[in-house]
């Protein structure tokens, strides 16, 4: 392969390898952030629960 075509090939291959290695990143923060979410709404519904409990 010449020079000239590794040089117009690199950063189409570095775009590729940065995805391979951001996206799992971003699908793993994303999970967690999700998880958050979940367990805070949760917390929520039991708050709101006991106080209505304490209103009867």
């Amino acid at each position: 392969m010449a020079a000239s075509e590794k040089d117009r090939l690199r950063p189409r291959l570095v775009e590729e390898v940065v995805t391979m290695v951001r996206q799992p990143l971003l699908d793993m923060v994303l999970e967690e952030e999700e998880e958050e979410l979940s367990i805070a709404e949760e917390t929520e519904e039991e708050s709101f629960h006991d106080l209505l409990l304490l209103n009867i």
